[in-house]
């Protein structure tokens, strides 16, 4: 597709693959177990990608921060 067309190419939403959702399971669980084991407040993203046994930039393609990655465990989890 063209930019020139006028439409963004981060515009364009891709299939995502069965391991890159099941790899949002595995971030969201390890994220919930850490948060279990040192609480909210002491959350960092190293220490669940470590947890979760995913490199620290799988985390980071889906979540900004420690605070983004809490609130998607709450919402899919908690709620």
């Amino acid at each position: 597709m063209p930019i020139s067309s006028g439409v963004s190419r981060l515009a364009v939403t891709r299939q995502r693959s069965a391991s890159s959702l099941r790899n949002d399971e595995v971030l969201l669980d390890a994220g919930s177990a850490e948060i279990v084991s040192v609480g909210v407040d002491r959350l960092t993203m190293s220490a669940v990608a470590r947890r979760a046994g995913l490199t620290t930039g799988a985390l980071y393609s889906r979540y900004e921060n420690s605070g983004e990655l809490a609130a998607a465990i709450w919402t899919s989890r908690v709620r």
